[in-house]
């Protein structure tokens, strides 16, 4: 309904990829697709809503995943270039005509994978490049048919660094984090993969 709202602050992105790697490691496994994680860099902060780009993240690694191949692979990537924070997640996968490419970010359309038997709504994709646009970042993407693809999230880097990420003392549930004797139990019901992350 173009009402997405994002709450930005500094993250460390290579950490959100780490962890969102982890989350789709079950199912890249299942679908014999190998996981590139990023190599030998430890930090990189950004200007981000980590709920929302987690979404985003998820949602590109979940294509790569179906749409790829058995024996194929997907590597992710971070980096730094010209004042801003770029995110690449590359997959082995069919890859995408340039025409496709120009429909891409299109609500409902599914590319005439609708066709393929593998399950999807086709809204993903345009909810994504949504997210990044309201974080004042850019979702591009280059493919070729038969190759695969490749998608790069640009986003602003933090303003300041590790002193401006939240700290476990300065969040709200710090409170918690400090009881060590408290007990019951928690049903929680949803239904969105993303937000139960």
């Amino acid at each position: 309904a173009g009402d997405m709202r994002v709450a930005c602050q500094p993250l460390n992105l290579v950490e959100l990829v780490r962890s969102t790697l982890d989350s789709v490691a079950a199912v890249a496994a299942a679908q014999q697709v190998t996981l590139a994680p990023p190599p030998c860099v430890r930090e990189l902060w950004v200007q981000a809503d980590p709920v929302r780009l987690r979404q985003v993240l998820f949602n590109l690694l979940s294509n790569d995943i179906k749409y790829n191949h058995r024996g194929g692979g997907v590597a992710v990537r971070v980096a730094r270039r010209n004042g801003e924070a770029l995110l690449v997640v590359q997959d082995t996968g069919q890859g995408l005509t340039p025409d496709q490419q120009a429909q891409l970010f299109q609500p409902f359309n599914r590319l005439g994978a609708e066709r393929s038997g593998v399950q999807g709504t086709g809204i993903g994709l345009s909810i994504a490049h949504g997210l990044v646009a309201a974080m004042r970042g850019r979702l591009d993407v280059r493919s070729q048919s038969g190759v695969g693809s490749e998608f790069t999230v640009v986003l602003p880097l933090a303003q300041a660094q590790v002193e401006a990420a939240p700290t476990a003392a300065d969040s709200a549930y710090g409170a918690l984090d400090e009881n060590t004797r408290t007990q019951g139990a928690l049903l929680y019901v949803e239904d969105n993969e993303v937000n139960v992350l």
